[in-house]
């Protein structure tokens, strides 16, 4: 959480572990240092996000008896290109295979 001058007053990862005991589910997605946009997991995406995926790994595993159920869901949560734009849909595909491999990589 960033304030209005873009300090940032929570982090992703303080704030996602003081949610576990109440988390079913969560929404990978890679965003920004002051968490003003989204975006997926592709190389480049990766360089520029914040999101570090086998730090989160870690995080989940070091904490799994805190989860209230035993298997949580992340659901991939990217913001794409506009679909149904002929100009954006040949890009879609490839955000989300590469989204998907870096996922796959890390959470096999």
């Amino acid at each position: 959480m960033a304030d209005a001058e873009g300090r940032v007053a929570h982090d992703n990862w303080s704030l996602f572990e003081m949610e576990i005991p109440w988390m079913w589910d969560f929404h990978f997605k890679n965003t920004a240092s002051i968490f003003n946009s989204t975006f997926g997991f592709g190389p480049e995406e990766r360089e520029r996000g914040i999101v570090d995926l086998e730090r989160l790994k870690r995080l989940i595993d070091g904490n799994a008896d805190r989860f209230p159920v035993r298997e949580i869901t992340g659901y991939l949560e990217i913001a794409g290109p506009k679909t149904g734009r002929k100009y954006t849909d040949n890009h879609l595909k490839r955000m989300l295979v590469d989204s998907l491999e870096a996922l796959k990589s890390v959470y096999h």
